[in-house]
Order: structure tokens, then sequence, then C-alpha cells
């Protein structure tokens, strides 16, 4: 385009919109204390966090990417993911990546 210059690299931040921000302490202690029973195990937490999504998002603070990485067991398949021995090297590598670069990706 008129504006690139193919002799340059790109440099973009992507750590606003794919890393993942701190979940607040107000936030934290409500899904805890809703579902945190249910939290190792994804099927029964994804229900619980689907039954209580609306009260978790309004009063309580949370945002839907709280909800979304909050239930942590077994190769989920979502960035909330916990990288371990068992998963794939893309897995890791993919919810590391933000961290890995400090926010920015080239190209």
């Amino acid at each position: 385009g008129l504006w690139c210059n193919r002799g340059h690299v790109g440099k973009s931040n992507i750590s606003q919109k794919f890393a993942p921000a701190a979940t607040t302490p107000k936030c934290g202690d409500s899904m805890n204390r809703t579902c945190g029973s249910a939290r190792q195990h994804v099927k029964d937490c994804g229900v619980c966090m689907a039954r209580n999504a609306i009260e978790l998002l309004g009063k309580d603070t949370c945002r839907p990417a709280d909800l979304f990485r909050y239930c942590t067991s077994g190769g989920h398949g979502h960035f909330g993911h916990q990288c371990s021995a068992a998963s794939h090297d893309w897995e890791c590598w993919r919810s590391n990546l933000p961290r890995k670069t400090g926010g920015f990706w080239y190209s």
C-alpha cells in the first residue's frame, strides 16, 4: 500500500487484546465462592459459570474474559488453558506468546 515500506519490519503491541488481564480480587473471590468446587472439572465448571454469568458479570464486576479463563482443567483448547507436561508444545507457546514477546508482535 501507499504507507507500507516492505524494507521495514512491522511491530504491534498485542498485549491489550490478547494477553490475559488480571482478574480483580472481588471477581476472583466471587468466582471461587460460586464455582470453586467445580473448577477442576471443565464441564461442571463451564455449566456453573454459565448459570451464574449474569450475577458475576453484573454486581461482581467480572469481565467475560475472567469467566472464560476460570475453568482450568485439562486441554479445553482456549487461551485460558494451563500449560502442563501433558500439553502439546503449541498450546504452551500460544498461551505464553504475549509474555514471551513482551506483548509485541513482529512481522
